[in-house]
């Protein structure tokens, strides 16, 4: 469990929220069951009982290499193969 959640990151611009949403959306419309589960799971594991949104979790999550693996793998791929991260922070986060 992160000790700071969600630790403080950078403010992201408003096209890379925006993009980081749209990919969300196309990749719950298709997720299998299991993989949904396994992004509520790192919810919980994460921020158990607070308030934190999705966008906050998974870049918590992206920018920390081992807690990406918490994240469902379709969604990281799907959000590397829209260049959802900028390349340094790609880098950073590998």
């Amino acid at each position: 469990m992160i000790s700071h959640f969600p630790p403080v990151l950078p403010r992201l611009a408003q096209e890379q929220r925006q993009l980081f949403h749209a990919v969300l959306r196309q990749w719950l419309t298709a997720a299998p069951a299991p993989e949904c589960d396994k992004l509520i799971l790192a919810r919980e594991r994460h921020a158990p009982g607070q308030k934190c949104s999705m966008l906050t979790l998974v870049r918590s999550c992206f920018m920390q290499p081992a807690l990406r693996a918490d994240l469902p793998e379709s969604l990281v791929h799907l959000l590397v193969q829209r260049q959802w991260l900028a390349p340094a922070q790609q880098r950073r986060a590998a």
